[in-house]
């Protein structure tokens, strides 16, 4: 099917891991696997379709991302630019996931997957609060960098990890389930 592409996808997407500043898993891999995996499954639910309109934006954007346009001046205060595109960058993300997680929610209801449906709506629910928390993180850090900043991280970092396993486990399990009932 395609939410295997879909669940390596969201490793490199969700996950950052850099090495003297090179970008181990790089979020353009990542988008790019979200739309393959999305090709192959786009047919089974509307959603999937839009969420494969949204990858695309997303592999342009990490194209361009990788030039490492600097949205600070000299001194390190953020342009406006940099917020904004930040924020905009943060409300397609959550659209994309959106559609994904909602779209296997709903065909899982429809295939008659009713464990699968409600655990998908959880993962989604789950990241959308994950992305809360870490809006409001930022504020907190950007009140007091030094005292916060290093303990909101390492949290922050524990998060994503835990998130992200959730999120590709039950992509897998969609793989498993769906595939079981085409055959």
């Amino acid at each position: 099917m395609g939410f295997t592409f879909i669940a390596w996808g969201l490793v490199f997407v969700l996950l950052s891991f850099k090495i003297q500043e090179v970008d181990i898993l790089p979020d353009i891999v990542g988008y790019i696997l979200i739309f393959i995996g999305l090709s192959k499954i786009e047919h089974y639910h509307s959603n999937f379709r839009k969420a494969k309109m949204l990858s695309v934006v997303f592999i342009v954007l990490s194209l361009i991302g990788m030039f490492q346009i600097r949205w600070t001046n000299p001194d390190g205060v953020f342009i406006a630019g940099g917020v904004l595109l930040g924020l905009v960058f943060l409300m397609l993300q959550l659209c994309l996931f959106y559609f994904i997680f909602i779209g296997m929610e709903e065909g899982s209801r429809n295939r008659g997957l009713i464990e699968l449906s409600t655990l998908a709506r959880r993962r989604w629910t789950q990241y959308f609060l994950f992305t809360v928390l870490i809006f409001i993180s930022m504020l907190i850090i950007w009140m007091a960098p030094i005292l916060l900043g290093p303990a909101v991280a390492f949290i922050g970092f524990i998060l994503s990890i835990v998130l992200t396993y959730l999120m590709v486990t039950v992509c897998m399990r969609a793989e498993r389930e769906w595939s079981s009932m085409n055959r």
